[in-house]
């Protein structure tokens, strides 16, 4: 997806959220090699608590583990849902799961399901007004849902979106599919000096 663009930054959503900068080509590692971790940078202050120490983290709002997990504690308070029976058996649910509620008409879910988009999006803007980079570039077993994730993440995006200019970065999910990790590794060993 990134092919031609001087600039992008990649987030990846699987498990966590990571991340990744180009600039000028190149990737950014920052000063001390920590650049790009988007995944622990504050989205909600005062938010969820995150294992890093931190809370309101990205990771904690727009990761896989996440949204299973929000879902599960809402369940915990009482709200209803079609998982719900899985959950109070002591099931694993995943993003997944997830998901699939949703697409079935679940109310939690398609709650859970949007709010993450929401905050997807409110990442990505700040990254867009920070960086202002050619290309946002998605990632990550997230991806699989498709325009289920990429159109609301892009609606929300657009709503939130800076007035005072008219440009907008765009955002496109990585055409590397599970290969991206490894291609990402490889390209940035190659520019390590030795």
């Amino acid at each position: 997806a990134g092919c031609g663009a001087h600039s992008l930054v990649l987030l990846t959503l699987g498990t966590g959220v990571g991340g990744g900068i180009v600039l000028d080509g190149q990737v950014w590692h920052g000063a001390d090699d920590s650049a790009g971790e988007m995944g622990h940078t504050i989205l909600v202050p005062g938010g969820r608590p995150c294992r890093c120490g931190q809370a309101g983290c990205f990771e904690r709002y727009c990761s896989a583990n996440a949204i299973a997990a929000r879902l599960v504690e809402a369940i915990e308070a009482g709200e209803d849902s079609m998982l719900a029976a899985q959950v109070r058996a002591g099931g694993e649910v995943d993003a997944m799961a997830v998901q699939h509620a949703m697409e079935a008409g679940d109310a939690l879910a398609s709650r859970i399901w949007d709010e993450t988009c929401y905050y997807l999006a409110l990442g990505c803007i700040t990254i867009e007004r920070m960086l202002a980079p050619d290309l946002i570039v998605l990632a990550g077993g997230l991806i699989g849902a498709g325009d289920l994730l990429l159109r609301p993440v892009q609606e929300y995006y657009e709503k939130l979106r800076w007035r005072l200019t008219e440009r907008l970065t765009p955002i496109a999910f990585s055409t590397l599919g599970s290969q991206a990790g490894i291609i990402g590794a490889a390209m940035v060993a190659r520019t390590m000096p030795t």
